[in-house]
Protein backbone atom coordinates (compact mmCIF):
# COMPACT_ATOMS: atom_id res chain seq x y z
CA UNK A 1 0.00 0.00 0.00
CA UNK A 2 1.29 3.43 -0.90
CA UNK A 3 -0.14 6.49 0.82
CA UNK A 4 0.50 10.21 0.92
CA UNK A 5 -1.09 13.07 2.84
CA UNK A 6 -2.73 15.82 0.79
CA UNK A 7 -3.71 18.01 3.75
CA UNK A 8 -4.47 17.54 7.43
CA UNK A 9 -7.66 15.56 6.87
CA UNK A 10 -7.38 13.63 3.62
CA UNK A 11 -5.11 10.74 2.72
CA UNK A 12 -4.69 9.10 -0.67
CA UNK A 13 -4.01 5.38 -0.70
CA UNK A 14 -3.37 3.05 -3.61
CA UNK A 15 -3.95 -0.59 -2.75
CA UNK A 16 -2.25 -3.16 -4.90
CA UNK A 17 -1.66 -6.88 -4.80
CA UNK A 18 1.19 -8.72 -6.48
CA UNK A 19 0.24 -12.15 -7.82
CA UNK A 20 3.05 -14.48 -8.76
CA UNK A 21 2.40 -17.41 -11.08
CA UNK A 22 4.92 -19.83 -12.59
CA UNK A 23 4.70 -17.82 -15.82
CA UNK A 24 4.80 -14.13 -14.82
CA UNK A 25 4.38 -11.54 -12.13
CA UNK A 26 1.05 -9.65 -12.03
CA UNK A 27 0.22 -6.44 -10.22
CA UNK A 28 -3.41 -5.52 -9.68
CA UNK A 29 -4.28 -1.99 -8.54
CA UNK A 30 -7.63 -1.73 -6.79
CA UNK A 31 -7.95 2.05 -6.92
CA UNK A 32 -7.37 5.32 -5.25
CA UNK A 33 -9.46 6.02 -2.19
CA UNK A 34 -9.84 9.34 -0.41
CA UNK A 35 -10.43 9.17 3.33
CA UNK A 36 -11.52 12.04 5.54
CA UNK A 37 -10.33 11.09 8.99
CA UNK A 38 -12.72 13.56 10.61
CA UNK A 39 -15.53 11.31 9.39
CA UNK A 40 -16.88 13.64 6.73
CA UNK A 41 -16.12 11.70 3.57
CA UNK A 42 -14.94 8.33 2.22
CA UNK A 43 -15.18 7.79 -1.51
CA UNK A 44 -13.40 6.37 -4.53
CA UNK A 45 -12.28 8.40 -7.52
CA UNK A 46 -14.34 8.50 -10.71
CA UNK A 47 -11.81 6.44 -12.63
CA UNK A 48 -11.12 3.88 -9.90
CA UNK A 49 -14.26 2.55 -8.25
CA UNK A 50 -13.90 0.83 -4.89
CA UNK A 51 -14.00 -2.88 -5.61
CA UNK A 52 -16.35 -4.85 -3.38
CA UNK A 53 -16.14 -8.50 -4.40
CA UNK A 54 -18.89 -9.64 -2.03
CA UNK A 55 -22.26 -9.19 -3.67
CA UNK A 56 -24.56 -11.30 -1.46
CA UNK A 57 -24.64 -13.31 1.74
CA UNK A 58 -26.54 -16.58 1.78
CA UNK A 59 -28.07 -18.47 4.68
CA UNK A 60 -25.11 -20.14 6.45
CA UNK A 61 -24.72 -23.83 7.23
CA UNK A 62 -24.53 -24.88 10.89
CA UNK A 63 -20.93 -26.02 10.54
CA UNK A 64 -18.30 -26.16 7.81
CA UNK A 65 -19.10 -25.92 4.12
CA UNK A 66 -17.48 -28.98 2.54
CA UNK A 67 -18.29 -28.42 -1.14
CA UNK A 68 -19.71 -25.84 -3.55
CA UNK A 69 -20.65 -26.54 -7.16
CA UNK A 70 -22.30 -24.54 -9.96
CA UNK A 71 -24.78 -26.18 -12.31
CA UNK A 72 -23.40 -26.75 -15.83
CA UNK A 73 -26.95 -26.49 -17.22
CA UNK A 74 -28.35 -23.47 -15.33
CA UNK A 75 -26.00 -20.53 -14.76
CA UNK A 76 -28.08 -19.12 -11.91
CA UNK A 77 -28.01 -22.33 -9.85
CA UNK A 78 -25.40 -23.59 -7.40
CA UNK A 79 -25.30 -25.95 -4.44
CA UNK A 80 -23.46 -26.36 -1.18
CA UNK A 81 -23.14 -29.12 1.35
CA UNK A 82 -21.84 -28.99 4.88
CA UNK A 83 -21.07 -30.87 8.05
CA UNK A 84 -24.61 -30.06 9.24
CA UNK A 85 -25.94 -32.83 6.98
CA UNK A 86 -27.64 -30.54 4.49
CA UNK A 87 -27.26 -30.31 0.74
CA UNK A 88 -28.62 -26.92 -0.33
CA UNK A 89 -29.55 -25.76 -3.81
CA UNK A 90 -29.56 -22.00 -4.35
CA UNK A 91 -30.57 -19.63 -7.11
CA UNK A 92 -28.40 -16.54 -7.46
CA UNK A 93 -30.29 -13.59 -6.05
CA UNK A 94 -32.23 -15.64 -3.47
CA UNK A 95 -30.71 -15.67 0.02
CA UNK A 96 -32.73 -18.69 1.16
CA UNK A 97 -32.09 -22.11 -0.42
CA UNK A 98 -34.53 -23.08 -3.17
CA UNK A 99 -34.29 -26.66 -1.91
CA UNK A 100 -32.69 -28.50 1.01
CA UNK A 101 -31.95 -32.23 0.93
CA UNK A 102 -31.30 -33.72 4.37
CA UNK A 103 -28.46 -36.24 4.41
CA UNK A 104 -27.86 -39.33 6.55
CA UNK A 105 -24.07 -38.96 6.27
CA UNK A 106 -21.88 -35.92 5.62
CA UNK A 107 -20.90 -35.34 1.99
CA UNK A 108 -17.40 -34.01 1.31
CA UNK A 109 -17.82 -33.32 -2.42
CA UNK A 110 -20.86 -32.81 -4.66
CA UNK A 111 -21.34 -32.12 -8.37
CA UNK A 112 -24.25 -31.60 -10.71
CA UNK A 113 -24.33 -34.46 -13.22
CA UNK A 114 -23.73 -33.03 -16.72
CA UNK A 115 -26.70 -33.44 -19.11
CA UNK A 116 -28.87 -34.92 -16.34
CA UNK A 117 -30.51 -31.86 -14.81
CA UNK A 118 -32.37 -33.88 -12.16
CA UNK A 119 -29.29 -35.62 -10.73
CA UNK A 120 -26.58 -34.71 -8.24
CA UNK A 121 -23.65 -36.98 -7.37
CA UNK A 122 -21.76 -36.85 -4.10
CA UNK A 123 -19.30 -38.69 -1.92
CA UNK A 124 -18.31 -38.57 1.72
CA UNK A 125 -18.44 -40.46 4.99
CA UNK A 126 -20.79 -43.18 3.66
CA UNK A 127 -17.86 -44.50 1.60
CA UNK A 128 -19.54 -44.87 -1.77
CA UNK A 129 -20.93 -42.84 -4.65
CA UNK A 130 -24.24 -41.26 -3.70
CA UNK A 131 -26.81 -40.07 -6.23
CA UNK A 132 -29.63 -37.63 -5.45
CA UNK A 133 -32.78 -36.83 -7.39
CA UNK A 134 -33.26 -33.04 -7.21
CA UNK A 135 -36.96 -33.20 -8.14
CA UNK A 136 -37.78 -35.70 -5.38
CA UNK A 137 -35.29 -34.15 -2.96
CA UNK A 138 -33.85 -37.45 -1.82
CA UNK A 139 -31.02 -39.92 -2.21
CA UNK A 140 -31.48 -42.82 -4.60
CA UNK A 141 -31.08 -46.25 -3.06
CA UNK A 142 -29.32 -49.21 -4.63
CA UNK A 143 -26.68 -47.24 -6.53
CA UNK A 144 -24.71 -50.47 -6.95
CA UNK A 145 -25.20 -54.17 -6.31
CA UNK A 146 -21.44 -54.70 -6.10
CA UNK A 147 -19.69 -55.18 -2.77
CA UNK A 148 -17.75 -51.92 -2.44
CA UNK A 149 -14.93 -51.45 0.06
CA UNK A 150 -16.28 -48.55 2.12
CA UNK A 151 -13.77 -45.89 3.05
CA UNK A 152 -14.35 -42.15 3.42
CA UNK A 153 -14.39 -40.59 -0.04
CA UNK A 154 -13.15 -37.00 -0.26
CA UNK A 155 -13.17 -36.07 -3.97
CA UNK A 156 -15.38 -36.77 -6.96
CA UNK A 157 -15.01 -35.87 -10.63
CA UNK A 158 -17.25 -36.63 -13.60
CA UNK A 159 -15.49 -36.96 -16.97
CA UNK A 160 -16.72 -34.03 -19.08
CA UNK A 161 -16.46 -35.91 -22.40
CA UNK A 162 -17.59 -39.35 -21.22
CA UNK A 163 -19.95 -38.42 -18.41
CA UNK A 164 -20.63 -42.01 -17.41
CA UNK A 165 -17.05 -42.23 -16.05
CA UNK A 166 -16.74 -41.02 -12.45
CA UNK A 167 -13.51 -40.89 -10.42
CA UNK A 168 -13.56 -40.98 -6.61
CA UNK A 169 -10.65 -40.39 -4.23
CA UNK A 170 -10.44 -41.61 -0.63
CA UNK A 171 -8.76 -40.57 2.61
CA UNK A 172 -6.32 -43.48 2.35
CA UNK A 173 -5.12 -42.54 -1.14
CA UNK A 174 -7.21 -44.99 -3.13
CA UNK A 175 -8.78 -44.06 -6.44
CA UNK A 176 -12.01 -45.65 -7.69
CA UNK A 177 -13.36 -45.42 -11.24
CA UNK A 178 -17.07 -46.00 -11.65
CA UNK A 179 -19.10 -46.47 -14.82
CA UNK A 180 -22.50 -44.93 -14.08
CA UNK A 181 -25.53 -45.30 -16.39
CA UNK A 182 -27.03 -41.90 -15.44
CA UNK A 183 -30.08 -42.35 -17.66
CA UNK A 184 -31.25 -45.28 -15.51
CA UNK A 185 -31.09 -43.12 -12.38
CA UNK A 186 -32.84 -40.15 -13.99
CA UNK A 187 -35.99 -42.24 -14.62
CA UNK A 188 -36.18 -43.60 -11.06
Amino acid sequence: MHSSTLDRHVEVAVFSVRLTTPYRDHRVVFGTIFFDFLGLKSESTKDNKVFDPLSKYYEPHDGEVTSISFSPMRSEMFMTCGTDGELRIYLIGQEEPAQVIFLKDTLLDVVFVPYEEKLIAGCGLKGMLEIFNVVKGQALDDVTTEDVKKTTLTKLAVNKKKTNIVALGSTNGELQLWSVPWILFSIK
